[in-house]
């Protein structure tokens, strides 16, 4: 069995991750939960706590507790859409909260993006994506009025260094 620690772990001991750092671990998960919807799955509950690293610095997805089977059979184009909120409310898409069914896949990416900016800032924008959620409403406000919005906007963009761009390629 390979060891591994949870990702949340580290930037809890050493703070907010760089971005070099956090764009490496984004870029594995992308392309793990693409691999994991090009299969039929998704995963649900996408946040740091299920996020396992090694020690090569290769990122593993855990806990597929809530995971849903999204292709209603074996060889099918066609996406199951899911009902029912699932996962961690920092991590839940808004969709989750307003609509009836919601496609799975769309809730993984928004899960992956919230990650970010966590593993970047160290906390989270809000607590849901609801609109009676006070920092989620004036995020959409702002976002309509403003160009930008300050939290996201300030991170830098950084290329990888060589070591990490060969981890996460």
């Amino acid at each position: 069995m390979q060891y591994c620690t949870v990702l949340s772990s580290l930037f809890d001991a050493a703070g907010p991750l760089d971005g070099s750092e956090a764009d490496c671990f984004i870029k594995q998960l992308a392309h793990g939960d693409e691999y994991l919807h090009g299969v039929g799955i998704a995963h649900c509950d996408l946040k740091p706590e299920n996020l396992l690293l090694t020690t090569e610095g290769s990122l593993k997805i855990s806990d597929f507790g809530c995971s849903q089977w999204i292709c209603p059979h074996e060889g099918s184009d066609e996406i199951r859409m899911l009902s029912g909120g699932r996962g961690s409310k920092p991590y839940k898409a808004p969709e989750e909260y307003t609509q009836d069914e919601f496609d799975g896949r769309a809730v993984g990416v928004w899960a992956c993006g919230v990650i970010y900016i966590h593993m970047r800032l160290l906390r989270h924008l809000w607590y849901q994506a609801r609109q009676d959620a006070m920092y989620y409403t004036r995020y959409i406000e702002e976002r309509r009025i403003e160009e930008g919005y300050a939290p996201i906007e300030a991170l830098e963009p950084v290329s990888l260094p060589l070591s990490l761009s060969m981890i996460c390629s």
